[in-house]
């Protein structure tokens, strides 16, 4: 069950997936835990973590690194044709010139004639294998897509301390509130990580990583 104020049992407002949402008093107590009851966000500036948390727990299968997630993934219709298409796209540029080739060694004026479609499939398949490209890579660990929330909530996070007059927020140390409010959006998402990960991960936003 995700954190909360209220038991599951207890609780009879809205869910997602059939636990209780988040609320913006949820995230106006995270930031009172990790600065003390003088720092108070306004509602406005903790809105946006509400809503994006609770986006991401909807869609909880797309990102979460479970294995009965994974295996979700890789078996949607929706990516399985994309890699058909890239397969298909793939063999006829590399079929199509040795069959133009072949011909033309036969008649020097298939180009013109008979080979007019079969050269304009070949320009069609130029142009769209790149769109497809990705859906061919060879499957890998797949990266930790928690990583790239933290990234995005970072900056809400640092905009609604700041609302409640804290000037100075950040994530360059562990031990920093920001990060133990991180820590607590993370752990409504049911993923536990420690606060030196969670460095890391922000860090990433700086330098460029993982864009």
């Amino acid at each position: 069950m995700r954190k909360n104020s209220t038991t599951k049992a207890e609780y009879d407002g809205p869910t997602i997936n059939g636990r209780p949402a988040l609320s913006v008093e949820n995230v106006q107590r995270w930031i009172k835990d990790a600065y003390g009851d003088h720092v108070f966000p306004s509602q406005g500036e903790a809105v946006p973590i509400v809503q994006a948390l609770n986006h991401c727990a909807w869609l909880e299968h797309q990102w979460k690194g479970t294995p009965e997630f994974k295996q979700m993934r890789r078996s949607n219709p929706s990516k399985k044709r994309m890699k058909r298409i890239h397969l298909a796209l793939t063999t006829l540029q590399h079929d199509l010139p040795d069959l133009i080739e072949d011909h033309v060694k036969i008649d020097p004026d298939a180009r013109t004639t008979r080979l007019v479609g079969v050269i304009a499939l070949l320009d069609c398949a130029n142009s769209l294998a790149p769109i497809f490209q990705t859906y061919g890579r060879r499957p890998g660990r797949e990266p930790e897509l928690w990583r790239r929330i933290a990234k995005n909530i970072a900056p809400m996070i640092v905009a609604a301390v700041k609302s409640a007059g804290v000037k100075r927020v950040g994530f360059g140390k562990p031990t920093s509130p920001a990060v133990k409010i991180m820590g607590a959006a993370l752990e409504y998402l049911e993923v536990s990580k420690s606060p030196e990960a969670i460095v890391e991960a922000v860090r990433d936003r700086k330098k460029g990583v993982g864009k």
